[in-house]
């Protein structure tokens, strides 16, 4: 499942940079820039909160026990993955919890 919700959104990040050059292409360049940024910051989010043994690297180290310890995805991610959830490919178990 983490290299599937992780693919998922790499490919998803795709598209939207695909999407803001065509609306940098007609012309409103104040939205392209704005989602240039938005898919930079989506990308170094993904990379932070990048799993190692099935668990978030991020949340792992935050939380005091190990009986806690998030698995990824992560909270985080799934918040990433949820963005996505009118897509054809994406999952009902990466749907965040709570």
């Amino acid at each position: 499942m983490a290299d599937d919700v992780a693919a998922f959104l790499r490919e998803r990040l795709k598209d939207d940079a695909v999407d803001a050059a065509v609306i940098a292409i007609t012309g409103h360049a104040a939205k392209s820039q704005r989602a240039f940024r938005e898919t930079v910051a989506k990308r170094a989010i993904l990379a932070e909160h990048a799993y190692d043994k099935a668990a978030c690297r991020v949340c792992w180290e935050v939380t005091d026990t190990s009986s806690m310890r998030a698995r990824f995805p992560c909270p985080t991610i799934r918040a990433l993955a949820a963005v996505y959830s009118d897509h054809p490919d994406y999952r009902q178990e990466w749907v965040p919890h709570g």
